[in-house]
């Protein structure tokens, strides 16, 4: 039997992150309730919820102990029902094997600023750089300057990296810093997004009712994004699309609408529900996709 926890690309350097200190498992040891270890082969740490908890291994074991965490490094390359927990840090510098990858995304992060450099690796030049912040800057009038706060970005998408075959992505931080889900990859371009499209914040939380006292319980799971997206794209291109839906169906992806600056909130990381593609149209090809969001 193998146990596995999925991630995304790991860093293959990484500073001003701690994980957390409790030992590894030790089938040995006797574990009491609420007791924590680290599996490493799986970078997670678990919860013993037993008395006297011994010689259960924590992923064939879920009556003895309950999945806690990924590891603070690795919370941030979650993936599916692990996604939601933050790495968090102080001057926090990753690099990343960037070889045939042309875009990063951060999503539910919160920093000061962030210097993005892709380095060749073979003369250690820097060969595109990049300084984002956390915050807007720049206003359009006094008012603004003097009365309206700085507001914070959570999600920042950055795609204008050189396509290289052999370079490293530097992502160097300053100060206090969480990341939620942090992605690297190429950007295909699925067609035009249209005035139609719509984003849907769904309350996952629910109330039940005690039949004998009447009393309500709220149980609170947070909320989930729908994209219900608008495309259209020519018909010459309907093979290169569904190569493309193809490869991606049942995996997570980066939604990034078009002028994504201006819808922003639309940027999500999730998995295509389904992608038809009606051939009706001698030019053009018009459809409407859902995005169910993980984060």
């Amino acid at each position: 039997i193998t146990y596995a926890v999925g991630y995304y690309r790991a860093p293959t350097f990484l500073s001003g992150v701690a994980d957390e200190t409790h030992d590894d498992y030790d089938a040995v040891t006797i574990y009491g309730v609420g007791d924590y270890c680290i599996v490493p082969e799986l970078k997670a740490v678990y919860k013993s919820s037993l008395l006297d908890n011994s010689d259960n291994y924590p992923p064939a074991n879920p009556t003895a102990w309950t999945f806690w965490s990924p590891l603070n490094s690795y919370k941030m390359l979650a993936v599916d029902e692990f996604i939601g927990s933050k790495t968090m840090g102080n001057d926090v510098v990753l690099e990343f094997d960037f070889s045939q990858a042309t875009a990063c995304t951060m999503l539910d992060c919160d920093f000061v600023s962030v210097l993005m450099e892709q380095i060749d690796n073979s003369t250690g030049e820097v060969i595109h750089s990049k300084r984002g912040t956390g915050s807007t800057f720049g206003v359009l009038s006094w008012y603004d300057y003097f009365y309206n706060p700085l507001n914070k970005i959570y999600q920042m998408h950055y795609e204008g990296f050189e396509w290289h075959a052999n370079s490293t992505l530097r992502l160097t931080f300053t100060g206090a810093v969480s990341i939620g889900s942090l992605t690297l990859g190429i950007v295909r371009n699925m067609g035009c997004t249209l005035y139609g499209t719509s984003v849907t914040f769904e309350d996952e939380s629910s109330i039940t009712s005690s039949l004998i006292t009447g009393f309500r319980k709220v149980t609170r799971y947070g909320y989930i994004q729908v994209i219900e997206a608008k495309v259209r794209f020519d018909t010459e291109e309907f093979n290169a699309i569904a190569q493309t839906v193809k490869r991606i169906i049942g995996k997570n992806i980066v939604f990034i609408p078009t002028e994504f600056d201006q819808f922003s909130e639309m940027i999500i990381l999730g998995y295509f529900e389904k992608f038809p593609i009606p051939l009706d149209n001698p030019a053009k090809i018009t459809t409407q996709t859902t995005i169910i969001g993980v984060a």
